[in-house]
């Protein structure tokens, strides 16, 4: 069965103010989507109801921005669109919008004077493509006009008509084929009735009320080169397909593969369900039909870092362990002095600056044969394994070795770890030095490889003799006595004894670097300081450096970011640290957490995680709406550490 639905009716529908922020999304597989909100208003510039990932890899534009339909009954035209406009919406057809439901596709269901038309969106998986429907009850025939506002920009830019875009048409059965001058792409418009009328016009200044909130372009034209036009009776269906691609744009096959994108996904539990299906949307096949992961929707791309911690939830606790197998081998060989990718560009190029990727690679690794036992892949990327360790042994471009046997930052120049927001080239949270987290990876990095060594015969000793030592320094250098806790980071001029959820992985990690006398300590200061229901604070309210809210321009959301705001996908080390200290995971802790992630569902990326949420209450959620880590994290802790939610009801 399929997750249950969520679904808004004229309440909330009817108040633009309420429906502005509540966003759907459905992917094809390949990194391309359609979005928009529960009132079909663009309130981002990366919504549309066909963002195509095009070669070579993960290159995204926007192709069909949206449809403006128009209801003519008894002569009297009704607009069913809105859009928001400067100081006005116009038009407002949420007025006649009775439900929203997305099950698990997004469906609008308009009712005008005894008239109901559905409308649905559907991508085929594996297609640059969107299938928009609609379907008519009514007691008389009505005419349809459906006209679409087409575009063709990278989804990070915006467009004007004074731009110098244009757009040249040329018919084809059905409808109409779009060329532009910006891009040597095509767009494939057709209907599946009634006939398509060239009409060439401008809608000027679209506002976006959602990237005003965050300081950035807030206006944009869209192009419209004419119309569909249908006369519909009672139980007719009109759909307009809009593709990339000319195959992509025929009948059956197209609406066969839409079906097979609406497949169900194992029942009983609403957030598991959900997550299960989210879970879905960021596996994507490249180009070169290798597998990856994007990091996140709408504007993240292929971030390593993100891949190696959402990996065992996203593919490993729903079985996906071919695609697991993938992307473990595109970073793993594209390893450079043994460090694994932190990002690919859109050109496929790899990035490299960061400390601690290839440990969560080794991390991902470890947890992909906890699952299935599989010697003959771990012997196939054995030597990637442990030429990583040995290049952190002897340094790496950005890490040494110390004497001490710890791993730290060769400079404080770069943003080295996940905490890696910068303002004007500078580090928003400077972190030099030795790395708390950075080194409970390291540890558990030689650990995992020394186990792994020992299934295979190889020499597993050097693994266990440097772990030992890592551990002996680690709870020497990092442990603040006076505070009970771990410092954040230590250099030449001492610790820094910030409050940070960094701290967690010292005892959350398959191999906890940690004594275990101390870990009730850290964990009950990590609980205190940075708790919140939707994950751990990046750094405690009591700091004169937190920011509760992370909003406005991108500075202060850039200084935000890691300076207080909440962070989802913590939630998951610090459950797992909770299960492993021995407490009870049906507590009324994790009970709290898991309703409050289940409300979520229906607040802001409907059926998704958000990246991120304010410090302060109410933690209103900010980032992206739909974010690979925050998921797989608590699929993964959701499947290892509370039993499935068999016991832990959210309810």
């Amino acid at each position: 069965m399929s997750p249950e639905a969520i679904v808004f009716r004229r309440d909330v529908a009817a108040d633009y103010s309420k429906a502005m922020d509540k966003e759907w999304i459905i992917t094809n597989g390949l990194g391309g989507y359609a979005s928009s909100t529960i009132i079909g208003a663009n309130t981002r510039g990366y919504h549309g109801l066909l963002v195509a990932s095009l070669p070579p890899s993960l290159r995204r534009l926007l192709l069909l921005s949206k449809l403006e339909e128009e209801i003519i009954l008894d002569g009297k035209r009704h607009a069913l669109s809105v859009n928001k406009y400067p100081n006005t919406i116009y038009p407002n057809g949420n007025k006649y919008l009775v439900e929203f439901r997305l099950n698990p596709s997004p469906s609008y269901i308009y009712q005008i004077d005894g008239v109901t038309l559905e409308k649905t969106i559907v991508m085929p998986f594996g297609r640059n493509t969107s299938i928009i429907s609609y379907k008519l009850d009514a007691p008389r025939s009505v005419e349809l006009q459906v006209r679409p506002l087409v575009n063709c920009r990278g989804f990070h830019s915006r467009t004007r008509e004074n731009s110098g875009l244009a757009f040249s048409q040329y018919p084809i059965p059905g409808g109409v084929r779009l060329e532009s001058n910006a891009e040597a792409q095509s767009l494939y418009l057709r209907s599946s009735c009634g006939e398509y009328e060239p009409s060439k016009t401008w809608y000027r200044n679209m506002v976006y009320d959602l990237e005003a909130e965050r300081g950035l372009v807030d206006q944009e034209d869209h192009f419209s080169p004419g119309f569909f036009k249908a006369t519909l009776k009672d139980r007719d269906f009109l759909s307009v397909v809009a593709s990339a691609d000319a195959s992509g744009a025929s009948n059956e096959a197209v609406l066969e593969a839409a079906e097979m994108n609406n497949s169900a996904s194992p029942g009983g539990d609403h957030l598991r369900d959900w997550l299960i299906r989210s879970s879905d949307q960021f596996t994507v096949k490249l180009p070169d039909e290798t597998s990856t992961i994007v990091a996140g929707y709408h504007w993240f791309g292929e971030w390593g870092r993100d891949a190696a911690i959402a990996l065992p939830g996203l593919l490993l606790t729903t079985g996906r362990f071919e695609e697991a197998k993938a992307v473990i081998r595109r970073y793993l060989n594209n390893t450079r002095n043994g460090l694994a990718p932190v990002y690919f560009d859109e050109g496929s190029r790899p990035h490299y600056a960061s400390i601690d990727t290839s440990l969560w690679f080794i991390y991902s690794t470890y947890k992909y044969f906890e699952y299935t036992s599989d010697l003959p892949f771990i012997r196939e990327v054995y030597p990637k394994l442990r030429e990583i360790v040995e290049w952190h042994r002897r340094g790496t471009d950005y890490s040494r070795i110390v004497e001490d046997f710890l791993l730290e930052a060769k400079s404080g120049e770069y943003s080295l770890t996940w905490m890696d927001a910068r303002i004007d080239g500078t580090p928003a949270t400077p972190r030099v030095g030795k790395c708390v987290e950075v080194n409970a990876l390291w540890y558990n990095a030689l650990r995992s490889v020394e186990e792994l060594s020992r299934r295979l015969g190889e020499a597993s000793e050097p693994y266990a003799e440097l772990g030992l030592k890592v551990q002996s320094s680690f709870n020497d250098v990092f442990w603040y006595g006076g505070g009970g806790y771990l410092y954040d980071c230590v250099d030449d001029e001492g610790g820094d004894d910030s409050v940070r959820p960094n701290q967690i992985f010292s005892l959350s990690l398959p191999f906890p670097v940690l004594r275990r006398e101390r870990w009730g300590s850290v964990f009950k200061n990590v609980e205190r300081h940075l708790l919140t229901p939707y994950g751990l604070r990046s750094l405690s309210p009591r700091d004169p450096r937190y920011h509760g809210m992370c909003s406005g321009g991108t500075g202060g959301r850039d200084l935000a970011y890691h300076n207080g705001t909440v962070w989802a996908w913590l939630a998951g080390p610090f459950i797992s640290a909770y299960v492993k200290l021995g407490w009870s995971p049906s507590s009324v802790m994790i009970r709290h957490i898991l309703q409050a992630f289940d409300r979520h569902l229906s607040e802001a990326g409907l059926g998704n995680v958000s990246e991120i949420f304010d410090g302060d209450t109410p933690h209103h959620p900010r980032g992206c709406i739909a974010q690979a880590w925050s998921t797989g994290e608590l699929l993964r802790v959701i499947s290892e550490d509370l039993g499935g939610l068999k016991e832990v009801s959210t309810t």
